[in-house]
């Protein structure tokens, strides 16, 4: 999915950007 992406900084922001909504926002919303 990201290996078609030549930034890893991409990946990474889109990766931490998945990780806060699906955790993040638990933890901190809840």
């Amino acid at each position: 999915m990201w290996e078609n992406k030549p930034s890893p900084l991409g990946s990474i922001k889109k990766l931490q950007g998945l990780v806060y909504r699906l955790i993040g926002y638990r933890h901190f919303w809840v």
